[in-house]
């Protein structure tokens, strides 16, 4: 529990949460991120959490607790392609979109499996060959096509699924046990849920923090009046700042 100025200050730092869900392949990650504030006009914030006061039917002073809950899945580059890491986000809309067309795609693929690879005097192939299934993300674009993976230390060759991240050439290349764990996460996978246990293992604010008092139209113990004294290097850094994915491509499908 957060009991002093500095803490709270300190306290305000945070801007996400975010958990690792699984490696997709040689060059890609599936995560999933809670946003704490979202940054709004004039460098204002909107924070998840707020308290309003109030006086209830019954004529008592009452007060409720408020959260925002906004999240989404994140595809992202281990290793930059390019000199860029690429990272797509998937919101709750994305992922339905992604049920209903990318599911059957998946399930297609693997009942086609034999028809698709052959083994041939010890060499695997493609025999048939698929289009790619693309799905658009907003701005952003993700192909999945069948592929082989061929592991330069082991020499190991084996059926894969390339995944593509906004550039058909930014390949990361699934393992087939992979794509049935992302298949039942894109399957079963609640974005709200999963966020809002996230946030509540995170919550720390004291009781009466950023009320809004509906009696008499004032916010008390406002988070804007919590100031954090940054150290003379990183304001520093701040100057050399450049803006960076969540600060500029999430905001913007906002």
């Amino acid at each position: 529990m957060l009991n002093d100025q500095s803490s709270i200050s300190e306290y305000l730092l945070y801007s996400r949460l975010q958990d690792t869900l699984m490696t997709l392949g040689t060059n890609a990650l599936l995560k999933v991120n809670a946003n704490l504030y979202s940054e709004k006009k004039n460098n204002q914030r909107e924070y998840y959490r707020g308290e309003v006061q109030y006086i209830s039917r019954s004529g008592k002073l009452s007060r409720k607790v408020t959260r925002k809950i906004e999240g989404v899945l994140l595809i992202e580059n281990m290793k930059p392609f390019n000199g860029k890491k690429e990272v797509i986000a998937i919101r709750p809309g994305d992922l339905e979109l992604m049920r209903i067309v990318l599911l059957p795609w998946f399930e297609n693929i693997l009942k086609e499996f034999n028809e698709i690879y052959s083994l041939q005097d010890g060499k695997l192939y493609i025999t048939k060959e698929i289009p790619a299934m693309e799905i658009a993300l907003g701005p952003a674009k993700i192909w999945f096509k069948p592929g082989i993976y061929s592991n330069t230390y082991t020499d190991e060759i084996s059926p894969c699924m390339n995944l593509s991240i906004n550039d058909p050439d930014n390949i990361s290349k699934i393992p087939y046990d992979s794509v049935y764990a992302f298949m039942h996460i894109i399957r079963l996978f609640q974005i709200h849920q999963y966020v809002s246990t996230m946030i509540a293992s995170f919550d720390q604010a004291p009781v009466g923090l950023n009320l809004y008092d509906i009696t008499n139209s004032q916010i008390l113990n406002s988070l804007d009046q919590y100031k954090y004294e940054e150290p003379e290097y990183i304001k520093k850094k701040r100057a050399e700042y450049k803006k960076g994915f969540f600060d500029t491509e999430i905001e913007n499908r906002k």
